[in-house]
């Protein structure tokens, strides 16, 4: 007996049911097919090729009515580099933040004399402000250590009228003096085999290009004493009569920025937002109290500057020409990659714990030099400060 074997079943695209505006009608019918097409993939968005448009076709007779599902897809080259540019960029950022400081450059202990043992964690810059006195010798006025870890800096300024044994040189001398005979280098082997650190990175910043570095974000918010307002309209009528005498500025110009740069002493003990001369004037005030304050108010402008730059990190039109005067006016030792790495971790730390070097009562003060430093003293301390061992 014959049996009438059974046809194969062909699949067919669903047939797509026009939607009807009679109440009685049924919806329009789902096509699973287009539904899995439309839902997104990251992987078909960035790897698979998307099919070329004919568009001879699109002009054929009844293209018009093809589904959207099944018309060929459209070029997206450009979206695509920006996706991929944007997701590389947050992986380099979170490796930059993640990896130690280390990976991304290494300078020889053996250049900068430091071999001392110190617990790791942390990666100490010696941050170094240059002036230039009257006779054009530039000196290391400021002298900071910026001690960062993930989420965490601590800032220590060094006293520059402490006595030191510089390598090279016979005697004591004070601190400030080793870069003047012999730049960076000779500062950071002095810094190391007198408080027994370890230190082999910097960052120098002259005082003439320090005011554009705080101008270009935008000034920094510091609280102003009565004093401290008459020590920096004394330092703003010095520095921009320098200016004028060593032909950088005319001398109405130079005058005419002194007149609006001058802070009212009504505004005394309030929250100001201070220029970049004004935070350099700021910076340098010395009389009204000790060497002590002169380096407390440096930390100060420091710290303001970091939380400016945390407030504005996101803000493309104050971070790219920061970057950009940063990157000429900046001397140091670091690579890019190091400095961005040390960045993300220092803007995502709270506000910074603050002290300097020598502490009080581990030295004799004569005037014009602290000598009989008790550094093993100090190198403790230090210890204790940043690792809190």
């Amino acid at each position: 007996m014959f049996y009438d074997r059974p046809k194969k079943k062909i699949k067919r695209p669903p047939e797509i049911v026009p939607a009807s505006d009679d109440a009685g009608m049924q919806p329009q019918a789902v096509d699973m097919h287009t539904k899995r097409k439309k839902r997104f993939s990251l992987f078909r968005f960035f790897f698979l090729t998307p099919v070329h448009e004919n568009r001879a076709q699109s002009d054929e007779e009844g293209y018009a009515d093809v589904p959207e599902a099944y018309r060929p897809k459209r070029k997206h080259y450009l979206l695509r580099a920006l996706a991929v540019m944007l997701v590389l960029m947050i992986a380099a950022g979170g490796l930059m933040y993640i990896l130690p400081v280390g990976v991304f450059g290494s300078h020889s202990k053996d250049t900068y004399s430091a071999d001392n043992a110190l617990p790791k964690g942390y990666v100490h810059v010696l941050l170094i402000g240059i002036d230039v006195d009257s006779e054009g010798t530039s000196r290391s006025d400021t002298m900071m250590i910026a001690s960062v870890a993930r989420g965490d800096i601590k800032l220590t300024s060094l006293q520059r009228d402490t006595g030191v044994a510089i390598p090279g040189k016979s005697g004591y001398h004070r601190l400030n003096a080793a870069y003047a005979y012999g730049g960076a280098e000779l500062l950071l082997k002095t810094v190391n085999t007198n408080f027994g650190l370890n230190i082999t990175r910097y960052a120098l910043v002259d005082y003439e290009t320090f005011p554009g570095l705080i101008d270009k974000l935008g000034g920094v918010e510091l609280t102003v004493s009565e004093a401290e307002i008459k020590e920096i309209n004394k330092n703003l009528y010095s520095l921009l009569g320098s200016y004028w005498h060593t032909g950088k500025m005319e001398k109405e110009a130079a005058y005419a920025l002194y007149e609006s740069s001058l802070i009212d002493t009504s505004k005394r003990d309030s929250s100001i937002q201070l220029n970049g001369l004004q935070a350099l004037a700021y910076s340098r005030i010395r009389k009204i109290d000790s060497d002590y304050g002169r380096t407390n108010r440096q930390r100060k402008v420091i710290s303001a500057a970091i939380s400016a730059v945390k407030d504005k990190a996101l803000n493309p039109f104050v971070m790219v020409p920061l970057v950009s005067e940063a990157l000429s006016s900046i001397e140091t030792n670091m690579n890019a990659a190091e400095i961005a790495s040390l960045a993300l971790k220092a803007l995502s730390a709270g506000m910074s714990e603050q002290t300097r070097l020598p502490i009080a009562g581990t030295y004799d003060d004569y005037g014009s030099m602290f000598e009989n430093v008790n550094y093993a003293k100090n190198t403790e301390y230090f210890i204790q400060f940043v690792y809190g061992e």
